[in-house]
């Protein structure tokens, strides 16, 4: 079995440190950035940064044992790991729990689920303001995510960019 990346993205010192060590502990896991990250842990009180998480990625939630239990896992996230009590043993074992809905990881361009979210509105035939509207986001902030979407992909137009992400997989 090839290493899993493991990445952490929040601002709790002691969560980075827990996915560190969750890291160094199994010789199936390594830390890694999170362009790279086959699991990445999220701190369950920064669920915007989720959107900066690959699509490719497993994202499970940490949290501390005082921290407010969540009625619904945001869409995109896997579980929930206990920073006082979780094991490198138990993430791996999340984890393989997902690998057969990740399916093999992506060859084609990395693109963040927010990008995704708004190539998916363009292949329905949105507009970039009915876009914006549905994702909570500013029209100049949704062309910006289409252009980096173009970007990526190699695309000269919107029509081309959708044209690839449906090549890719990336939307249905």
């Amino acid at each position: 079995m090839t290493a899993l990346g493991v990445s952490y993205l929040g601002d709790r010192a002691h969560h980075e440190r827990f996915a560190r060590d969750l890291a160094d502990a199994g010789s199936s896991l390594h830390w890694t950035g999170a362009a790279r990250a086959d699991i990445v842990l999220l701190d369950q009180h920064a669920p915007n940064r989720l959107s900066s998480c690959l699509v490719t990625s497993a994202v499970f939630l940490v949290a501390c044992p005082s921290d407010e239990p969540l009625e619904a896992l945001p869409p995109g996230v896997r579980g929930v790991l206990n920073c006082a009590g979780a094991t490198s043993a138990q993430l791996l074992a999340a984890a393989a729990e997902v690998s057969s809905l990740l399916g093999p990881r992506q060859t084609g361009p990395l693109l963040t689920s927010m990008e995704i979210d708004v190539l998916s509105c363009a292949a329905a035939g949105m507009t970039i303001e009915a876009t914006a509207q549905r994702l909570d986001i500013t029209a100049s902030g949704g062309r910006s995510v289409l252009n980096s979407a173009k970007r990526k992909l190699g695309a000269r137009t919107r029509a081309n960019a959708v044209a690839l992400a449906f090549r890719h997989g990336l939307v249905r």
